[in-house]
């Protein structure tokens, strides 16, 4: 990670340097291992790119753990070890992404709209018991 100097030392460091990036890393039984696509802006390194996700999905989460000295964050904080490129990935399609948008935007004004309207004219039983019936089967499946 350099000296304590470099560490420290003012202006921006890129995430890769803050230990983020591990790429000697081996995963232990009792890590949590999450998979991100991540499609870099053009000229962003993906191992930066890689450490920031990692970086920013657990700052929150290390900062409480290492604030109330629970365990020390290096220990703790989120590792991007590896970067594969993904195969044959397209450029971005701009017009697909808008028309989901925009599709989207829709099919959601639609259910909310008729959600307020379900809500004003029924009451909330029917939710209750599928929020029961919900737990029942999250309970079965958690033994």
């Amino acid at each position: 990670m350099g000296s304590m100097a470099e560490r420290y030392r003012s202006g921006v460091m890129p995430y890769a340097k803050m230990g983020y990036w591990a790429p000697d890393y081996e995963p232990k039984d009792t890590d949590v291992i999450a998979l991100f696509r991540v499609t870099p802006q053009d000229g962003v390194d993906p191992v930066e790119a890689a450490a920031a996700v990692a970086g920013e999905s657990s700052t929150a989460t290390w900062t409480v753990v290492w604030t109330d000295r629970l365990t020390a964050c290096d220990l703790y904080r989120a590792k991007a070890y590896r970067v594969d490129p993904v195969p044959g990935a397209p450029a971005e399609d701009w017009g697909l992404v808008l028309l989901g948008f925009v599709v989207s935007a829709i099919v959601s004004f639609i259910v909310v709209k008729w959600l307020l309207r379900y809500v004003q004219t029924h009451t909330f039983g029917l939710f209750g018991w599928y929020r029961i019936a919900l737990g029942g089967v999250i309970l079965v499946f958690l033994r």
